[in-house]
C-alpha cells in the first residue's frame, strides 16, 4: 500500500474518532440514561425562574431574583448576597429559600414507581387534583399534577406535562402541602453583622445610639463613652439571628393589646450601603408562651423568640464599657 494511501486512511480514522468523541462526550452514559428514565420529571433546577403552586384552591407564586451580575466584592443593601426568591402571591416579600430548595429537591428526586397507561384522569384524581405545580424556565414550563393517594401504600398518582398517570412516592406531598404564609421567609434581618454601622434603641428607660468607630462601638446618645464590647456584640448577633416563630396575619387583639401601639421599644439599624434603616417595633409577651414576644417589621406582625427583651429593658448606663 502506498504511503500516501496509508496517510489518507490515518487522517480519515483520526477525523472519525474526533467526531465520535465530540459527539458522544456530552451524551449520558448507559447508567445515567437509566437514572434519567426513572425520573418523574426531568428539569434543570438552575433554569427555573418562576414557581406557581395551587393547593386546596390557594395559589402561591414565587420568582427567582438572581444576583449573577453582582460582583463577589459587592454587597446588597444590607451586606447580604445570595440567589434569593421573592414571593409575589398571595403575599409579597422574601420567600423562604430553604423551603423552596426542599421543594425543588423533592421534585428533582421524584421517581416513577410505575406508569399506568390507559388509566382515565378521573380515576386517577387528576381532573380535580390535590395540587398543581408549574416550574417555569426560559425554555418552557413543566406541569406536575398530583392526584389521588394509592390506598395502603406510601405512593400517590401524578401526571407530568399532560402525560399518562404514574405512581410516585408521596414524600413530595409534605413539600407541596404548605399554608401560603409558610412560604414567607422566617428571617428578619438580611444583613451581615460586620456591616452594621449604628443601632438606635428607644425604650421606656430612654434612648441610646450606638455607633461604630473603627472596630469598636461608642455610645453617642444620650452620653458619649465607649460601649461595652461584649454587650454590643451580643445585641448585634441577636438582631442578625432573629427569626419569625409565627406570622400573625389576623391578630386576635388590637395593636394596643399586643403592645405595639405604641410599641414597648423600637430598634433601628443602619448598615453599609443600606438604602434605609431596618426598623423593628417590639411589643408585649405572648400570653400562651412568655418566651415569645410580639413584634412588627414593615407593618407585618409576628411572634418571635429572639432574646431582645434583656437589651430593651435597661437604661443607657448599662451600655457603658467597664474597661
Amino acid at each position: 500500500m502506498r504511503p500516501k494511501t496509508v496517510l489518507t486512511l490515518l487522517v480519515i480514522v483520526a477525523a472519525l474518532l474526533a467526531f465520535i468523541w465530540f459527539y458522544e462526550r456530552d451524551l449520558p452514559s448507559s447508567d445515567e440514561r437509566g437514572e434519567l428514565a426513572k425520573k418523574a420529571i426531568a428539569f434543570d433546577r438552575d433554569a427555573v425562574d418562576r414557581i406557581e403552586l395551587e393547593v386546596g384552591g390557594e395559589r402561591v407564586r414565587m420568582v427567582r431574583a438572581p444576583t449573577e451580575d453582582v460582583e463577589e466584592e459587592d454587597e446588597s443593601s444590607l451586606g447580604f448576597i445570595e440567589d434569593e426568591w421573592q414571593l409575589e402571591e398571595p403575599f409579597q416579600g422574601r420567600a423562604d429559600v430553604d423551603l423552596v430548595a426542599r421543594l425543588l429537591d423533592a421534585v428533582e428526586s421524584l421517581e416513577k414507581v410505575r406508569e399506568l397507561t390507559g388509566l382515565a384522569s378521573t380515576e386517577a384524581g387528576l381532573d380535580a387534583p390535590r395540587a398543581t405545580l408549574f416550574l417555569h424556565t426560559g425554555e418552557g414550563t413543566h406541569e406536575l399534577v398530583v392526584g389521588s393517594e394509592v390506598p395502603a401504600s406510601e405512593t400517590m398518582l401524578a401526571s407530568v406535562d399532560g402525560g399518562d398517570p404514574m405512581v410516585v412516592s408521596n414524600t413530595l406531598w409534605s413539600s407541596l402541602d404548605q399554608e401560603p404564609g409558610n412560604w414567607r421567609s422566617k428571617d428578619l434581618y438580611f444583613g451581615d453583622r460586620d456591616a452594621i454601622e449604628s443601632v438606635f434603641l428607644s425604650t421606656e428607660q430612654g434612648k441610646v445610639r450606638l455607633a461604630r468607630r473603627g472596630d469598636a462601638f461608642w455610645i453617642e446618645e444620650p452620653l458619649s463613652d465607649r460601649a461595652d464590647r461584649e454587650r454590643v456584640r451580643a445585641l448585634l448577633s441577636a438582631i442578625v439571628a432573629m427569626r419569625v416563630h409565627a406570622f400573625v396575619d389576623q391578630p386576635e387583639g388590637s395593636s394596643t393589646e399586643l403592645g405595639l401601639d405604641p410599641p414597648v421599644a423600637t430598634i433601628e439599624v443602619t448598615a453599609e450601603e443600606a438604602t434605609a434603616p431596618f426598623r423593628l417595633e417590639w411589643g408585649g409577651s405572648v400570653a400562651e408562651d412568655e418566651t415569645r414576644s410580639f413584634a412588627r417589621v414593615d407593618g407585618q406582625v409576628f411572634e418571635t423568640s429572639a432574646p431582645l427583651a434583656e437589651y430593651l429593658s435597661t437604661g443607657p448606663e448599662s451600655w457603658r464599657s467597664l474597661a
